[in-house]
């Protein structure tokens, strides 16, 4: 019986814990959302050695009208795919920004306000394994997979060793009846 309890005790805490994780995480993207902030994973050697191949940056939209000379930006290219680079010239007024990779020689062709993404106010090259498993097949799987892997074998063991107790509880109930 107190094996039982014990093991009980443990599903349930393991089950809180990986929803509170859960939670936490989503909560976590949620206020991200809120402020602005997205994530993305640089592809490219151009920013090097200021941001690797591979890094993973955070990029802020807000205040874009205050970009200057020297910050590094998100935007998105005619092409469609985002690019990170320095800003060389940055002219609100004129509405134009001219960037450039730290490793490029020539200036890219100068984009519009529209076009900026956000800023980058957070860069890491330790944290791309991680992105690069959440955002794949198999860590998508595993995000939702595990909740509900993990609610499903709480309700298991819960009903197991509710079911055990109800067995012994009739065992005991049969036991006495014979003795009477």
């Amino acid at each position: 019986m107190r094996k039982r309890k014990i093991f009980q005790v443990a599903s349930a805490t393991a089950m809180y814990f990986v929803l509170g994780f859960f939670i936490l995480l989503i909560l976590v993207i949620f206020i991200a959302f809120i402020a602005g902030l997205r994530v993305f994973s640089v592809a490219s050697p151009s920013m090097q050695p200021a941001i690797p191949q591979g890094s993973v940056i955070v990029v802020s939209n807000r205040r874009l009208e205050s970009i200057e000379t020297g910050d590094v930006i998100t935007f998105r290219v005619p092409s469609g795919e985002n690019l990170t680079h320095r800003v060389i010239v940055a002219d609100y007024e004129a509405d134009r920004i001219i960037t450039q990779g730290d490793m490029n020689n020539v200036p890219d062709s100068p984009i519009s306000y529209n076009a900026v993404i956000g800023r980058v106010v957070f860069h890491s090259h330790r944290l791309d394994a991680i992105f690069s498993f959440i955002v794949s097949p198999a860590g998508i799987a595993l995000l939702v997979g595990l909740p509900l892997v993990t609610v499903f074998m709480n309700a298991l063991v819960q009903k197991i060793c509710s079911q055990k107790d109800i067995d012994k509880n009739i065992q005991e109930d049969v036991g006495q009846g014979h003795s009477e």
